[in-house]
């Protein structure tokens, strides 16, 4: 509990940290933990963010050591890396939305373009011809996201890339897809107005 650590012995444990003793970090660790937990969950109103938030904080301040030398309070110092930590969550879930429904608006246009001659042949070849152009980590990260359903973390996991990386790609191959279905909507395909 944050209670147990009286001022004192907080900025005696600081000291001990900036010089790398693990023993003391985990009393800071362990001083906090359930505290900044359960402001982050009210945040977030789940568990499992809370604890990757809280976990992603802690490693920060670990990384950060060399700046404890410095805090007056820690307890803001630390609720401050975790409120930074829980509102790019947000952006990044946020950014995730707006690319699902980015994908979702681009499969619906794929669904409505129909072939001059109504020629599902053609479009399917101009959509193969698409996805074999993009480069190969974009094409299987498309193929895994949009044809696999795999959510992005899991593709970062399978891939060893970040989920950054895997967003990064779904946004290229997107846009990519996009640029070559207008190349072709005044020849052989037209894309539905949506």
């Amino acid at each position: 509990m944050v209670a147990s650590i009286s001022t004192n012995s907080e900025q005696t444990l600081l000291k001990e940290v900036v010089k790398g003793n693990t023993i003391a970090f985990e009393q800071l660790f362990y001083g906090y933990h359930q505290h900044l937990t359960s402001f982050i969950y009210k945040l977030s109103l789940s568990k499992e963010v809370a604890a990757d938030i809280v976990q992603d904080a802690f490693i920060e301040v670990w990384l950060r050591r060399h700046l404890l030398a410095e805090v007056k309070s820690f307890k803001s110092f630390l609720f401050v890396i975790a409120k930074n930590k829980m509102l790019n969550e947000l952006r990044k879930l946020a950014n995730e939305k707006s690319i699902n429904r980015q994908w979702a608006a681009l499969g619906d246009k794929l669904c409505q373009i129909k072939p001059v001659d109504d020629d599902l042949e053609e479009y399917y070849y101009v959509l193969e011809r698409a996805i074999e152009c993009l480069p190969p980590q974009q094409r299987k990260v498309l193929e895994l996201s949009k044809f696999s359903q795999m959510k992005h973390r899991d593709i970062a996991l399978l891939l060893n890339v970040s989920e950054a990386t895997v967003k990064t790609h779904v946004k290229l191959a997107f846009r990519f897809l996009r640029r070559y279905f207008h190349q072709f909507s005044g020849d052989r395909i037209i894309l539905a107005q949506g």
